[in-house]
């Protein structure tokens, strides 16, 4: 077999293709930067540079297909590399969607498009829609660090972050075996927790009170893009209404491997496999829950941010913050907790 990953440089796919790579596969990285991708993965991959736009020149050879799309707009994309991949020859194609699918909150009308065009096109298919990435907390540090608070408009609802290994183990599952094709997988991380749950076991750690400071929507809406505002928006609201706590058990009978340990060592009861009847979670990407901050970094995207400030516990799979299980983690390192909130 012959993979393509798409997005390799990110928060997700940088861990399918490292997976890959542990197997003893040299997969294929498709991406727009190139040096990133030698700096990450040196020799081991075959480098492939183009645009989500259109990636058939970057189809010769491959088999299976791990596709990573995000915005509005996103149907495009998925669109135009399922039809090329079909018309490739590719067995298989994997994507990363979103748990709103079923919903249609947040940015679930957009992946929605996405898995419709994808199957339209004739190429055999599996969505694995996920709850949204625990790695979203390192957003939180600007405010930590400065004010000790954390401030969002999600109230006492609570969502099950999961840890974006977690998904890569599922996708590399479904790339490598075929067991699940045709499927859609949904899965979350082992135990829904509040905001203010989670800011106090930082604090715990750090030593230092964080206050939880429930703001309004629109104190707490984003100054950039309008349509990931109003997807955000819509996600805080329905977390604040409590229809986002929804867990699952899909990690486990997707990969054979349980889900990363809950944050206080417990885990909560799974709901039946499949789409739960009252199922709603927040889009499965790096900015999908991640709440508003305050002061001179006010409409940037806080994706990027995360991306630039914390690029060194990013790639450090073994840090906290990478896992499922970073709070009950955090007191085991509290060198790495304190150099990203203290």
């Amino acid at each position: 077999m012959s993979c393509l990953v798409t997005g390799a440089t990110g928060n997700v796919g940088s861990l399918v293709t490292q997976r890959l790579i542990d197997r003893g596969d040299r997969p294929c990285v498709f991406v727009r930067d190139p040096k990133k991708a030698r700096e990450l993965f040196g020799d081991r991959v075959e480098v492939r540079v183009g645009d989500l736009a259109d990636i058939s020149s970057a189809l010769a050879g491959i088999s299976d297909v791990f596709l990573l799309n995000s915005g509005p707009d996103l149907e495009v994309r998925d669109r135009a590399a399922a039809f090329s991949a079909k018309t490739a020859g590719v067995r298989h194609l994997v994507k990363l969607s979103t748990l709103d699918v079923s919903t249609g909150v947040g940015t679930g009308s957009w992946h929605a498009r996405g898995e419709h065009a994808v199957r339209e096109s004739g190429v055999s298919f599996t969505f694995i829609r996920s709850s949204a990435f625990m790695s979203n907390a390192l957003s939180w540090a600007d405010t930590i660090k400065s004010e000790g608070v954390l401030r969002t408009s999600t109230g006492n609802g609570k969502i099950a972050f999961i840890h974006p290994a977690d998904i890569a183990d599922v996708a590399v599952k479904a790339l490598t075996t075929r067991a699940h094709d045709g499927e859609e997988l949904v899965i979350t991380g082992p135990q829904a927790l509040t905001y203010g749950e989670m800011a106090s076991r930082i604090g715990a750690v750090i030593g230092k009170t964080i206050r939880f400071e429930q703001i309004s929507d629109e104190e707490a809406r984003p100054n950039f893009d309008r349509a990931y505002a109003d997807a955000l928006v819509d996600i805080w609201r329905a977390i604040r209404e409590d229809r986002l706590a929804t867990v699952t058990d899909g990690v486990h009978k997707s990969s054979d491997a349980n889900p990363s340990p809950s944050i206080n060592g417990r885990k909560q009861t799974p709901e039946p496999s499949g789409v739960p009847a009252r199922l709603e979670a927040s889009e499965g990407s790096l900015h999908g829950v991640l709440p508003h901050r305050r002061g001179r970094n006010r409409g940037t995207p806080l994706r990027d941010a995360v991306h630039e400030r914390f690029d060194h516990v990013r790639q450090d799979e073994q840090h906290p913050l990478r896992r499922c299980d970073a709070f009950e983690g955090l007191p085991k390192c509290p060198a790495k907790t304190q150099r990203a909130f203290g």
